[in-house]
């Protein structure tokens, strides 16, 4: 377990050929760090062709800085070729995984119902 100021703390587990990070909290300019060395924690698990799953279920906000956080984090699975996903995005996240355009970047594709256009 990664922890870091109260603020957000990050447990992991596995999942067949999947580490599963479960971060709980804030991601945010002030827990960053602790966001990142989970992350770097958990790709240091997995192999090419495993995958690094993000349950953001316990996830309270995200700032731009956590969703930085995860985009670099993303792209670092590219490169070591892991796939890596979201899942149980909150309604807040979805909504900026939306309006930047990021949801399939991150693997997000079934993180959860799309915004009915009207």
């Amino acid at each position: 377990m990664v922890r870091g100021e109260d603020r957000l703390w990050c447990t992991r587990l596995r999942e067949g050929r999947s580490v599963v990070l479960l971060p709980h909290g804030d991601l945010e300019l002030g827990t960053e760090p602790v966001l990142r060395a989970a992350l770097d924690a958990a790709l240091a698990e997995c192999g090419p062709g495993d995958g690094l799953v993000v349950d953001l279920s316990g996830v309270d906000f995200c700032a731009a800085r956590g969703l930085s956080v995860l985009i670099g984090s993303a792209d670092a699975c590219t490169r070591r070729r892991v796939r890596f996903s979201l899942r149980g995005c909150p309604a807040q996240v979805e909504r900026l995984l939306d309006l930047l355009g990021l949801r399939d970047r991150l693997g997000a594709r079934d993180a959860g119902p799309r915004p009915v256009e009207r």
